[in-house]
């Protein structure tokens, strides 16, 4: 009999003593399932092993299944990035380019965001990654990415960050109309990249 009395002394104890503590730290986990991965279908003609992707997140097969939104940061400039990531695409030959989980929302998982063009100036537009759709692309397997609707245009620019840059991705992605290249190009995270810096490419769409 003390030794039940004891014991429920200790819950009594145990249970007192957690009320008024700091709360526990639960950060959300947010199981990515729909659409499956697959490797990144966006390569780089000019930078052979390098892929679309954005500032915002970086997916591996080991940590494609379960991600913390504490890891997620909400930078969504279109960048190149070396190595073929596993990612969950969503593209046709006339629609929006969806990728899923590029981007942080509050409390909750990450959802669809979509590859848009920004016009800049005559000259070229910057690429984001946006909640809503706003440009309509032809990805059609086995050919090169194309921005539809005017100003129609399927050459971009891999631009290197500068070496004081603290930002994601090696190379920054713009569109631009063929054979007009700006001296400088300003990034919608801060940057601002010299002509010099940078490299006309096509996306490839794999098969």
């Amino acid at each position: 009999m003390k030794a039940i009395s004891a014991l429920l002394s200790s819950l009594i104890l145990a249970s007192t003593s957690l009320v008024g503590a700091s709360p526990i730290d639960k950060r959300v986990i947010c199981p990515l399932y729909l659409p499956a991965p697959t490797g990144d279908p966006f390569e780089a003609t000019a930078l052979p092993g390098y892929y679309l992707d954005t500032a915002g997140i970086y997916a591996t097969s080991m940590d494609f299944a379960y991600r913390r939104l504490t890891e997620i940061f909400p930078g969504k400039v279109a960048v190149l990035v070396k190595g073929q990531p596993l990612e969950a695409w969503t593209y046709s030959s006339s629609g929006p380019l969806g990728l899923w989980g590029p981007a942080r929302t509050t409390a909750t998982c990450p959802g669809f965001f979509y590859l848009n063009a920004n016009q800049k100036t005559t000259l070229y537009a910057t690429l984001t990654f946006d909640a809503a759709a706003t440009t309509k692309w032809n990805a059609t397997p086995g050919s090169n990415l194309i921005k539809l609707v005017s100003p129609t245009s399927s050459t971009f620019l891999a631009c290197k960050r500068p070496a004081t840059s603290t930002k994601a991705g090696a190379y920054v992605l713009f569109l631009i109309t063929p054979g007009n290249v700006p001296i400088t190009l300003d990034t919608d995270d801060g940057d601002s990249i010299a002509a010099t810096s940078c490299v006309t490419t096509n996306i490839h769409v794999s098969d």
